[in-house]
């Protein structure tokens, strides 16, 4: 805990990181789209934020379930893979200490920098989704978790997974189906326009509801979607993780005005103090095989 009663989520931040709990903290626009996005935050002034970022959804229990998830999904899948997206490192360690050999594959250099220094031993490569540092029909497994909405080609990244799995190799996907939260507030519309608007912030906040149709005309098989609630009744995790986004998000679009923002934060304080505060993510995990 800072000396303003701040929560210190990640020591990596600065004063500025909106990725540290202060729910009164109003991160402009760009800034909040820099500190998420890995190609924008190297080329930023600042990366720290984006590590504080990505250090945060690492630690975040409440984020576990949907790691786990793709990690029972690969069980059986075979040794060789690849992370895609793979920030700091944690899923490749975790990974290969349950005997998998990953290859974590990260747009940022300033990520791929601190996950190499944390886990030496580990194999981390400079690359994007659709063009992935790896020779073709090469790995048996694929994981991308919380980086498709992020992509404004989907289609290209979904291809490039086809072509490094092997015949039969399994693929993972998981992302939050964002519009469909839900956030105890008062009134409800507001709180469905601020999710809405937050999803089309995202360059493919929708990509959970059109993966499996998209990873079929990419000739994938035995396609399957699962839905894992992600269910925050802390604030001190829910502000950084996504709310402080949303409502940057939501104002940038003209979703909400000072006067709604400022009722809403007032409200949500108060279910705060009186325990019942409540955010429920949904995250959409897509799991196949290459045909």
């Amino acid at each position: 805990m800072s000396a303003d009663g701040s929560l210190q989520i990640s020591t990596l931040g600065n004063a500025e990181n909106p990725y540290v709990y202060r729910p009164h903290y109003r991160p402009t626009f760009t800034d909040t789209w820099i500190t998420m996005n890995p190609i924008e935050a190297d080329r930023g002034a600042d990366p720290d934020g984006h590590l504080a970022y990505l250090r945060l959804a690492s630690q975040l229990p409440e984020l576990g379930a949907v790691k786990e998830r793709t990690y029972r999904a690969l069980l059986g899948a075979g040794g060789s893979g690849v992370d895609v997206g793979c920030g700091l490192g944690v899923a490749v360690q975790e990974l290969t200490a349950c005997g998998m050999a990953p290859v974590g594959v990260e747009s940022s250099r300033v990520a791929l920098a601190q996950a190499q220094l944390a886990y030496p031993d580990g194999d981390f490569r400079h690359g994007t989704p659709a063009d992935l540092p790896l020779e073709s029909g090469t790995m048996e497994w694929y994981r991308a978790e919380h980086i498709y909405l992020q992509l404004s080609d989907t289609g290209a990244a979904l291809a490039e997974a086809g072509r490094v799995l092997e015949p039969g190799g399994r693929l993972v996907l998981a992302d939050p189906d964002i519009e469909s939260a839900l956030l105890s507030v008062s009134p409800e519309r507001l709180a469905r326009d601020i999710f809405t608007a937050f999803a089309d912030w995202h360059r493919s906040g929708y990509i959970g509801r059109h993966a499996a149709e998209l990873l079929r005309n990419t000739g994938f098989t035995d396609i399957r979607v699962d839905t894992v609630p992600v269910t925050f009744t802390d604030p001190a995790a829910a502000w950084p993780a996504a709310l402080t986004m949303a409502l940057a998000a939501a104002r940038s679009q003209g979703a909400l005005n000072d006067r709604q923002e400022a009722a809403l934060r007032h409200e949500l304080h108060e279910r705060s103090r009186r325990g019942t505060f409540l955010l429920i993510m949904p995250f959409l995990i897509t799991t196949a095989r290459r045909a």
